[in-house]
């Protein structure tokens, strides 16, 4: 074959021409390989973020989870739907519930039924609008025994601001109320005493104000315990008998111990 200047110029083009879209090639190829592994790169530092990031979530999930199994109120989570999806141990103790009993089920299982609709209806009324609901629950354990709980209850909501739980959180209060009450009973039957005594009975502040008087004293001075609490003798007899009691006052307080004193006190016949 006679190889033409014509070819052989030809045949060098081509060469050239080839060479060129192998150079051409490659510089693409390098510079597709080199944004390809900086953009590797850039997934990989993200994905390492994300991780890092959900480990501190798993963590911090992780802490919580413990603070609310250890913790010593009672917590329940309820979905929308109104039906349980977790308890704390601290729950089973007071109730006497499994986990596993009440999960699934509606809340109106530990319901003692002591409590009215407009009761439950304000509690749904206030999580649903987004706020804090606190009240004293009746409830019923699993042996029928009945509790008192302080509860608060409040909304969990996602991303979007949408309600996906409520959790309630209670303390069990019953020993407190029936502290209170037996106070309360206490204190009804020491009024009862004192108001059906025959003598003069009161009670007095330090700075000689009226916490209390009884039923005798009410008689007598013609005035009642809820005119004359908050006040002294000042504001109720003249001042020569107010000073005479007052002096006295001072003597018991500086002796501090049981002094005897006779007393005589305006009555509508004169001092007595």
């Amino acid at each position: 074959m006679i190889i033409t200047p014509q070819l052989f110029s030809l045949i060098v083009i081509i060469i050239i021409i080839v060479i060129l879209l192998h150079w051409w090639f490659w510089r693409k190829l390098k510079l597709l390989l080199k944004q390809r592994t900086n953009e590797l790169k850039r997934s990989n530092a993200r994905l390492q973020y994300e991780i890092g990031a959900c480990q501190k979530v798993k963590e911090q999930f992780r802490k919580l989870s413990v603070v609310i199994e250890q913790s010593p109120s009672t917590t329940v989570i309820v979905d929308t739907q109104g039906n349980i999806e977790y308890v704390n141990p601290k729950f089973t103790k007071v109730t006497g519930y499994t986990a596993e009993e009440v999960i699934g089920q509606n809340p109106r299982v530990i319901s003692s039924g002591q409590h009215s609709k407009d009761f439950y209806q304000d509690m749904w009324n206030t999580i649903l609008n987004g706020n804090e609901w606190q009240d004293e629950f009746l409830n019923k354990k699993k042996d029928g025994t009945l509790y008192w709980e302080l509860a608060s209850i409040s909304a969990i909501r996602n991303e979007d601001n949408e309600i996906t739980y409520f959790i309630k959180v209670s303390e069990d209060i019953t020993e407190h109320r029936q502290a209170q009450q037996e106070l309360q009973e206490n204190k009804e039957q020491l009024h009862s005493i004192l108001n059906n005594t025959a003598t003069v009975i009161f009670l007095k502040d330090i700075a000689g104000r009226y916490l209390f008087v009884n039923k005798r004293f009410e008689d007598i001075f013609n005035i009642s315990n809820q005119q004359i609490v908050g006040k002294t003798d000042y504001d109720i007899f003249p001042n020569e008998i107010a000073n005479i009691f007052i002096n006295n006052d001072r003597k018991v307080i500086a002796r501090n111990s049981l002094l005897k004193i006779e007393e005589k006190v305006p009555q509508d016949d004169g001092l007595h």
